[in-house]
């Protein structure tokens, strides 16, 4: 597991052996390459990095979850599941 800094999201993201995109060799040593949630490409090292300070008045990022409006199909694997 993994847990960079994600700009776009403004928050350490945990993420999973299946989000790396690339291992490099970096000034430091070895460096992952992975895909956020969001879609966005983050460089997470062992070293870590601290999270950059919250620019002035800049509000933290909220999250909304919605209810679905009536029935919904969920593709879990190759299970369909009828909520």
């Amino acid at each position: 597991m993994f847990a960079p800094w994600c700009p776009t999201c403004r928050s350490r993201m945990l993420l999973g052996p299946r989000r790396v995109v690339s291992i490099e060799r970096g000034p430091a040593g070895l460096r992952a390459v992975l895909r956020c949630h969001c879609d966005t490409l983050v460089v997470w090292s062992p070293e870590g990095e601290a999270a950059p300070e919250a620019a002035a008045g800049q509000e933290p990022m909220g999250i909304t979850r919605s209810e679905p409006s009536g029935a919904t199909t969920v593709m879990a694997g190759a299970v369909k599941l009828d909520t």
